[in-house]
């Protein structure tokens, strides 16, 4: 069985090629780069292991996106990966969002394979 990722992206172009390398990581992988309400809604129904969330483009929308993944029962005990923010905007996430990690794109492949271990 494949993990299962969804990714936030407010650039189409830049959501569908981070989501190819992490396919090539083995990822299944869904996108949103317009709507952070209607991603969260698709987040609640897929249910996936782990969110990841970019904060070099639109940092204050992926910061309430992810504040929304949270206040929801059901998407509350997702992990969630920050990517690509500065220190300042990755620190005013995390003080927002508790239980995000934050980390850069470098290193966003070792985090999610400590968050969500590959099976067998």
């Amino acid at each position: 069985m494949s993990r299962k990722l969804f990714l936030f992206e407010w650039n189409e172009d830049a959501a569908e090629a981070r989501a190819e390398l992490l396919r090539i990581d083995g990822w299944e992988v869904q996108t949103e780069s317009q709507d952070g309400d209607r991603g969260v809604r698709r987040v609640a129904e897929w249910a996936p292991d782990v969110v990841v969330l970019d904060l070099f483009l639109k940092a204050s929308r992926s910061r309430e996106t992810a504040a929304a993944l949270q206040s929801r029962s059901v998407t509350r005990d997702i992990p969630i990966v920050v990517v690509d923010g500065s220190p300042n905007v990755a620190e005013k996430t995390i003080a927002r969002v508790k239980s995000a990690v934050a980390t850069s794109s470098f290193e966003l492949a070792s985090v999610l394979d400590e968050l969500v271990p590959e099976e067998g």
